[in-house]
This record gives C-alpha cells, sequence and structure tokens, in this order.
C-alpha cells in the first residue's frame, strides 16, 4: 500500500509539472514605487492665508512625485525633510530651509527644495513669521508588469518620425528617465535626444509654446491654427539632417486593480512629425 500511495504522488507531481510547461513561463513581474509623502504643519492656523491655497496640494504631491522617482533608483528611502519657510527681505521666492533626517538621500532633498522654490511672496502680500513644517516620506509599493522594453520605447519613437513620410531617425540617445504618481496611476517617462533625416524635400519649424518644440512636414507650418504658438520654417532637401528631442510616457492605473502599463504620450500631434494639410 505504501509503494502504491508513493507512485501515486509521483504521478500527481509530474502531471502538475506538465500542466506548468504548457502553461509556459510566468509573466515577468516587477516591484513598483507609489510612496506617499505626508505633509504636517507645527501650527495648521492661518498656512493657507499665509502662503497660498494651492501651498498644501501642490508642495504634498511634487514631494510625493520625488520621492516616486527617488525610490525608483534606490528602495532604501524613508525619512523626515523637516521645513522652515519664511518671507524674503521684499519681493522674491520663500526662504526655505530643509533638514532631512532618516535614510534620505541629497537627490531627494535637492529636489523637494525645487517644489519649494515654486512658490513666491510679493510685497503686497501679508508678512508672515516663520512656518515650520514636516515631510514624512514612508515606502509603499505594488507588484506590476514589468516596464516595456527599451526596444519597443525606441520603436514607438521610430515610427511616430517615420509616419508622415518626411524624415525618418537615423540616430537616438535616451538622456533621461523620470517617474510620478497621479490620480492612482504610475507614469513612466523616457526622453531621447533624436537625430533625423529627411527622407523627401520639407520643412522643418521651430516653434514656441510654453518651450521650444519643433514640426516636421512637407509644407510649412500653419502655427496660426494653434493659439499662443509661433513658428518659424525653413524648407529642407532630402538627404538633409535635423536634430529633435522626443519623450514617451507610459502609465500604469494600480487602482482599483492593478492594469498594465499602456502608453500615453509619444511624439506628434503639434510635437514631432505633424503635416498641415
Amino acid at each position: 500500500m505504501r509503494r502504491a500511495t508513493i507512485a501515486l504522488a509521483l504521478v500527481a507531481l509530474l502531471a502538475v509539472a506538465a500542466c506548468a510547461r504548457a502553461a509556459g513561463p510566468a509573466a515577468a513581474t516587477i516591484r513598483v514605487p507609489i510612496g506617499d509623502a505626508r505633509l504636517d504643519f507645527e501650527e495648521e492656523i492661518g498656512i493657507d492665508a499665509k502662503l497660498g491655497g494651492a501651498f498644501r496640494t501642490a508642495v504634498r504631491s511634487g514631494a510625493t512625485n520625488c520621492y516616486v522617482d527617488a525610490l525608483a533608483r534606490s528602495d532604501g528611502e524613508s525619512g523626515e525633510i523637516a521645513f522652515v519657510v519664511a518671507p524674503p527681505p521684499k519681493e522674491g521666492p520663500f526662504l526655505v530651509e530643509l533638514a532631512k533626517k532618516g535614510a534620505i538621500e541629497p537627490e531627494l532633498v535637492a529636489c523637494v527644495r525645487e517644489v519649494f522654490g515654486e512658490f513666491y511672496h510679493y510685497e503686497s502680500h501679508e508678512r508672515f513669521d516663520a512656518i515650520h513644517g514636516t515631510l514624512t516620506f514612508a515606502p509603499e509599493w505594488i507588484k506590476a508588469p514589468a516596464l516595456p522594453a527599451a526596444a519597443a520605447v525606441r520603436a514607438v519613437v521610430e515610427r511616430s518620425y517615420a509616419e508622415d513620410g518626411v524624415v525618418r531617425v537615423v540616430g537616438l540617445r535616451e538622456t533621461y528617465t523620470s517617474q510620478w504618481v497621479a490620480d492612482s496611476e504610475v507614469l513612466r517617462s523616457y526622453r531621447y535626444d533624436v537625430d533625423l533625416e529627411f527622407v523627401a524635400d520639407g520643412f522643418e519649424a521651430d516653434c514656441q509654446h510654453n518651450g521650444p518644440y519643433k514640426v516636421f512636414s512637407r509644407r510649412p507650418f500653419d502655427w496660426s491654427r494653434w493659439a499662443g504658438h509661433s513658428c518659424e520654417s525653413r524648407r529642407q532637401k532630402k538627404g538633409e539632417r535635423a536634430k529633435d528631442d522626443a519623450t514617451v510616457t507610459y502609465g500604469l492605473r494600480y487602482y482599483p486593480t492593478v492594469a498594465s502599463w499602456e502608453l500615453r504620450s509619444q511624439p506628434g500631434a503639434i510635437r514631432g512629425t505633424t503635416p498641415m494639410r
């Protein structure tokens, strides 16, 4: 009887192994940070009137994004950043002092300093005594599908420029990657320097709208269709080279359940290769 039991168990194990092989390898997963930054003030009375109604939300959101990006680089960061905010002698950015406690790297402190640097005190605003507070960083992670392969992200850039038949990518160099959280979604952005070659006669437009961008098209770019945009177009011949920068962003929604990485933005639609017909 004992031998029969062992034999049956062995058959069962072999059957399970066979089913696993038939199902194929398990999908790769990674840990994705969604850590939170808690914002506390030593004295809550009159904070919004002194610092502005957007201060509380913007500082917490900005600090959380700094923290998520920091955790993506090093998963051991946690602790506090104490801050003191005071008005400048006249008009200008708030005077801010930061002091870290715990396993907080200098890069996170520098990023948080930039968040505070977005706020400005005008002479017409009421002056106030120094305000003390703390940002507390607590790591949190989710299990998620693996990030898009580097080759897949590069292919998005190449297709975006090639689809209009004006230029093609001949060189691509990743320069920056960032990650942040917004509305129960992790967003990951890849930025590239792009070398291009005209595959047909066309135009290269240098444009401005809250920053510079380029458009490559068969005819001069008609900026008047887009309020607030200004462009200067110059003719380019087939075979001539150009340069641009391109950003691709993927999103991963994690509430109420973890989904998959999906393309959220890519070159094109004004930025990149947009022909004006």
